[in-house]
């Protein structure tokens, strides 16, 4: 991953105390997923970000719990011990091999921040338990946005060896995956919407089939009936290095999911079939008795073909 890595990020990263770390350390440690962290120190969404992703971030490696605000950064220390040591080897003398990292501990996160000041930014980067991008690294953090599509603060990414995305969840994830378990959070064919990943419903058109969660089982029979054309369209775009460009979603019967048929004005049917497209406020409604996969199916079909005529939400 060292190549790719450079190639990305450039030589040398920053510690929370400003040390530098040489980047190929980090392929020599065994780094093999990459964590890209997209901020600023003015936005409290990214301070509540931060404490949370620090506490995961030492579970996931198996430190102590991470460190809040305050308490110096342990994490990127251990990363500039390690880097420390790597070159303190004498010339010549063979290095002792490193055991092979548990796949949890391969991952490291590089904090690529949207700061216009730099002493602000020293300040939140001092806290952090991870790296990150050298404040006048501008250059470098653009190229990093225009390649990964960056669109709002916080996110956080998830990148595999290859510097193929993985998620742009990882702020959802966060939340979610309290211990672990699922990390480095392939992205699920069909979610169950909840208030957590609610925000994912304005990054791009999202097919949400409406349910009577009071019934038995009947999310997740909605699940099983949409997750193989879920999974068919995220294979085709995926064949084409493409994202796919719907997510799915099923959703029950709360709070949060009548504030959304509010919100875009949907009637209470259930089952309801729609496609929501947040950020050109519109709407696909199919409201039918019956849904089955050859009607979820063509129904996606025709809105990627742009045959269906759109509602304002």
């Amino acid at each position: 991953m060292s190549g790719f890595l450079v190639e990305l990020l450039g030589e040398k990263l920053v510690a929370g105390g400003g040390e530098e770390v040489d980047v190929h350390s980090l392929g020599a440690r065994g780094i093999s997923l990459l964590g890209l962290y997209f901020g600023c120190s003015l936005s409290a969404p990214c301070a509540q970000l931060s404490a949370s992703l620090a506490a995961f971030y030492g579970r996931l490696r198996g430190d102590a719990p991470g460190p809040g605000p305050g308490s110096g950064g342990a994490g990127a220390t251990a990363a500039v011990a390690a880097a420390a040591a790597a070159a303190a080897a004498p010339s010549g003398a063979a290095a002792e091999p490193e055991p092979e990292p548990e796949p949890r501990r391969r991952l490291e996160i590089v904090f690529v921040s949207s700061d216009q000041d730099q002493q602000q930014w020293q300040e939140f980067v001092r806290d952090m338990p991870w790296l990150a991008l050298p404040y006048k690294e501008k250059h470098r953090k653009e190229r990093i946005h225009r390649i990964y599509c960056f669109q709002g603060i916080p996110t956080l990414i998830v990148l595999d060896p290859k510097g193929e995305l993985i998620t742009r969840q990882g702020r959802v994830e966060v939340l979610n995956d309290e211990d672990c378990r699922e990390f480095p959070w392939h992205p699920k064919p069909v979610l169950e919407l909840s208030d957590s990943n609610a925000v994912q419903l304005n990054e791009g058109p999202c097919l949400v089939l409406f349910v009577d969660s009071e019934d038995d089982g009947e999310s997740d029979a909605a699940k099983q009936l949409i997750q193989p054309i879920a999974e068919k369209i995220i294979a085709k775009y995926k064949a084409k290095e493409e994202e796919a460009p719907l997510l799915f979603f099923v959703a029950g019967e709360d709070d949060m999911t009548d504030s959304l048929r509010d919100y875009t004005n949907l009637p209470e049917a259930a089952p309801l079939l729609t496609i929501l497209d947040m950020s050109a406020r519109a709407k696909y409604v199919m409201d039918v008795e019956e849904i089955t996969p050859g009607i979820v199916e063509a129904f996606v079909n025709d809105f990627l073909a742009e045959k269906l005529k759109p509602e304002p939400i």
